[in-house]
């Protein structure tokens, strides 16, 4: 089966995503303004207590995305790729307290800019004609963005 998606309808999509992508999306996004975030990853297991959530609006930009369907020059699989300059700028801060072996509190910032990610998927087909994407790679560029600490040493590492 092949699908073809011709430049105009890509066109209409990055039209309406950048007209109306940013108001649902800022409208949607609700961070409760304190949490637990519970880490699980050996050799890290704890709870990570935040609160004073603060954050910006998103700012998106999707003039240079791009929608292509290629082989993966490694295994040849047939794959949908996908490119989207995710998010033009969005920051956000909070306090956090969590234990491990000591004590660590402080306050954290991020500040993303110019956010991308390249997604290549497959998609699969049911029985029944349904087609479900699969993930084959998945590259996040955030070389813009930055982690700001108010400790110079705690930045440094948590970096």
């Amino acid at each position: 089966m092949k699908i073809r998606i011709t430049q105009a309808v890509s066109d209409l999509v990055k039209q309406n995503l950048l007209q109306y992508g940013m108001a649902y999306l800022n409208y949607d996004l609700k961070i409760p303004p304190q949490g637990i975030y519970h880490i699980s990853s050996f050799p890290l297991y704890t709870d990570v207590h935040y609160s004073s959530v603060q954050h910006d609006p998103f700012l998106i930009d999707v003039e240079k995305a791009a929608l292509n369907y290629t082989h993966m020059v490694v295994d040849e699989a047939a794959v949908v790729y996908l490119e989207l300059p995710v998010v033009k700028h969005w920051r956000v801060a909070f306090d956090y307290v969590y234990k491990y072996l000591l004590t660590f509190s402080g306050r954290f910032e991020f500040d993303f800019r110019d956010l991308s990610a390249i997604m290549t998927s497959e998609l699969k087909a049911t029985t029944d004609g349904h087609l479900f994407p699969h993930m084959h790679d998945l590259k996040v560029n955030i070389v813009h963005s930055t982690l700001y600490h108010e400790s110079g040493f705690a930045e440094f590492m948590y970096r």
